[in-house]
């Protein structure tokens, strides 16, 4: 093995059968003009059984100051995403406040590969008795609640209706009494 490399030309020609291992902080550029439109980088996996292939493992950072992954535009003009130390993800921000952020002007998009199914954001888990989700199917927006809890509606922090486990609406009020509506 060399070491202290300045240059590593790897034309096709050569069979990286090992490890290369990058003591210092490496920068890859394609600036050339050869390389417009198209990747600087890729890495492929000619593993072909499914279930044992994998792609790039990222083994850096540990808290939330850390960015083991960071994608910017091609001027570094704006930040796309990224991952902090600790498992943080920010789409069009660098820091999460919560384990997945996203800013942008365009809101989540949210399908399933049948498109006339519609799409689900789940809370709690995919499945099981407690959990709750949001979908939307054949026309329907649903607001599902598995558990025999409430759904509950609010406005400046305060509970203003309640849709009881039973199926009674409450308007203004937390219990079936006098003053419900």
């Amino acid at each position: 093995g060399t070491t202290n490399l300045d240059v590593v030309d790897i034309d096709g020609a050569v069979d990286m059968a090992s490890t290369l291992t990058v003591n210092d902080n490496t920068t890859i550029t394609a600036a050339d003009g050869a390389s417009d439109n198209t990747q600087v980088l890729v890495v492929e996996n000619l593993e072909a059984t499914d279930g044992r292939s994998y792609g790039i493992k990222i083994k850096a950072g540990s808290t939330a100051n850390d960015a083991p992954l960071f994608i910017q535009d091609h001027d570094a003009a704006n930040d796309l995403m990224i991952v902090r130390g600790n498992g943080a993800v920010g789409i069009g921000l660098t820091a999460p406040l919560t384990p997945l952020q996203v800013h942008g002007e365009n809101g989540i998009l949210v399908t399933t590969t049948a498109e006339a199914a519609g799409g689900q954001i789940y809370f709690g888990g995919i499945s099981g008795t407690d959990r709750s989700y949001l979908s939307r199917g054949s026309g329907d927006f649903v607001m599902w609640n598995v558990t025999s809890g409430h759904i509950k509606f609010g406005t400046d922090n305060t509970e203003r209706m309640r849709l009881t486990a039973s199926g009674d609406m409450l308007v203004g009020a937390t219990s079936l009494d006098g003053n419900a509506q």
